[in-house]
């Protein structure tokens, strides 16, 4: 894989999950029963942690996430 292709791939996959990690802030708060949300902040924890995988990644290809 070229690195052009590495950096667009992961530029997608930052995207991706960017937009995923948005959509389920905005159901946890939306919801209201305590063990639901519960679980959206475990979600969203590890969403939060693999957002910055992805963005370190994308750096170190010489990239700023988007």
């Amino acid at each position: 894989m070229k690195p052009t292709d590495l950096t667009a791939l992961l530029q997608d996959l930052y995207r991706d999950k960017l937009a995923l990690y948005r959509r389920h802030v905005e159901g946890a708060a939306a919801v209201a029963s305590y063990e639901f949300n519960n679980t959206y902040q475990y979600i969203i924890n590890r969403e939060e942690t693999h957002l910055q995988w992805l963005a370190d990644a994308v750096r170190d290809c010489g990239a700023v996430p988007d």
